[in-house]
């Protein structure tokens, strides 16, 4: 604070950014600064966000945050189009998040690894990664903001692997559990968008009506995200370009001009797959406008930035559109050639093959899901067989795996006995009796201390297992003990 006192001193009512860090505690002031890269990527700033990431790596962050540091780096080097970087932050996210038991990152990460290692070709990679994903998104642990990030990562996967049906499914679940959120997170967004790139490939596939009725949901997916301010500038401009080419699916070419000059970011800044989009609708917008040439030269860079992205899909359905202008030039080679080409990236080619991949990654997401489900069933049994059912306390089968386990370990043992309690239940009853059990267990156990280990022996007998204690010590934590319980429930016994 002594290196900045003028700062202090003239501006205490709104201090710069970097006064503010400096009185901020350590982990406060990296979130601080994690929420300033995460808000530059947003805007469409990806280069500044991977600088200002990589310098917050550089120190001692926290597990939690530097998995979510990672995260952030990755998505950023996926918008300026370096896959291998991005999957390589994305595994060592992983990793991190899996060594710490952290379910909520596993699952972010996981999904957005299985997409990218589609986009890089490692089909066997994205099916382990969507298992996980699909397993971590269903602990309990996970909030409902992972839910929807993972939800949006895998309905994107699946409209790769050629599945956007597959797709809208995980993502209409995803959005409507975003609906009922009071104030939708950013990544609700995220989900929608992807919900629209995914019905908008479905669209072509279905008859005629169920297609526009498909069109149309995407658009108003698209509507929803356009209209957000918290959606943030990159993913209004996705919803934009997704928007621009069903309109112009539709016929709607002057409603589809419309959403392209209303993009916010400049088409150089994108990621590569996003200024294809834009670029396909361009070529689209100028073919239905009777203007050959200018449809060429956007649908050539088109089918450039989806192959760059590793979208072989995507690129395919540009190549078949490219093949139609060169038709409309009388240039029938090129056109045969790029039918060609489409027909090794088509849509239709293997599908038994892709549905099946996407079988598979219920299936062995479903497969872990039973087995940790036993194990859970198993463990709650276990515990169920070492607590006594009135109190919850250890009974003498958790009293007999202590001793093995604490067998070179210096413990006292305290022994309990609650007196005349016979004249209790001989008086007031036997529920009267739990009642008053239940309330002295309770007492016994918040009395002792972390590591110490309350077991009822039997009727009204306890045995407290105190660790690390002598004679002496124990015999006054023994008193502290007995003064407590008759202190705190001597009058509520009388009550009951």
């Amino acid at each position: 604070m002594d290196r900045h006192p003028p700062a202090l001193s003239a501006s205490i009512e709104n201090p710069p950014v970097s006064t503010v860090l400096l009185l901020m505690a350590p982990e406060e002031a990296w979130r601080a600064r994690l929420d300033e890269a995460r808000a530059l990527r947003r805007q469409g700033n990806a280069r500044p966000a991977i600088t200002a990431t990589t310098a917050l790596l550089d120190e001692s962050l926290t597990t939690e945050l530097r998995v979510m540091t990672l995260q952030l780096r990755a998505a950023a080097l996926g918008d300026v189009g370096d896959a291998e970087a991005k999957y390589t932050d994305l595994s060592a996210a992983l990793q991190a998040a899996n060594e710490a038991d952290l379910p909520r990152w596993v699952a972010r990460a996981s999904a957005l690894a299985a997409a990218t290692a589609l986009d890089l070709g490692r089909v066997s990679h994205a099916l382990d990664h969507a298992v996980d994903a699909l397993v971590a998104s269903q602990d309990r642990r996970v909030e409902p903001e992972d839910h929807l990030s993972a939800a949006a990562a895998l309905g994107s996967l699946f409209t790769h692997f050629g599945a956007p049906g597959v797709a809208a499914q995980i993502l209409e679940g995803a959005w409507k559990r975003a609906e009922t959120l009071g104030e939708r997170p950013w990544v609700a967004y995220v989900a929608l968008v992807n919900l629209a790139h995914a019905l908008g490939r479905v669209a072509p596939l279905l008859e005629r009506e169920e297609g526009h009725d498909a069109a149309e949901r995407a658009i108003q997916a698209n509507e929803t995200v356009i209209a957000a301010e918290a959606a943030g500038a990159v993913c209004r401009d996705a919803a934009r370009a997704n928007q621009a080419v069903l309109l112009t699916w539709l016929g709607r070419t002057a409603q589809a001009q419309v959403q392209l000059d209303s993009l916010e970011a400049d088409l150089s800044t994108l990621a590569p797959d996003q200024a294809a989009t834009i670029n396909q609708a361009r070529g689209q917008i100028a073919q239905a406008n009777g203007q050959p040439a200018q449809a060429l030269e956007a649908l050539n860079l088109a089918a450039d930035g989806y192959a760059e992205a590793g979208l072989r899909l995507e690129e395919g359905v540009v190549l078949e559109q490219r093949a139609r202008v060169h038709e409309a030039l009388g240039d029938l080679p090129a056109a045969m050639q790029d039918l060609r080409l489409a027909l090794s990236r088509s849509r239709t080619s293997g599908r038994d093959g892709i549905e099946r991949l996407a079988g598979q990654v219920f299936t062995r997401a479903q497969d872990v899901l039973e087995r940790r489900t036993m194990a859970d069933t198993a463990k709650s049994l276990e515990e169920a067989n070492l607590q006594d059912p009135l109190t919850g306390l250890g009974n003498r089968r958790r009293w007999e795996r202590l001793v093995a386990e604490r067998s070179d370990q210096r413990v006292a043992l305290l022994l309990c006995d609650l007196d005349r309690f016979k004249a209790v239940n001989d008086d007031f009853g036997h529920d009267t009796g739990d009642a008053v059990l239940r309330r002295v267990s309770a007492a016994l156990n918040s009395t002792v201390r972390a590591g110490d280990v309350v077991i009822r022996w039997g009727g009204e007998e306890f045995c407290v297992v105190v660790a690390g204690l002598d004679a002496v010590a124990s015999a006054e934590f023994a008193e502290r003990v007995r003064m407590r319980i008759e202190r705190e429930c001597g009058a509520a016994v009388r009550e009951v």
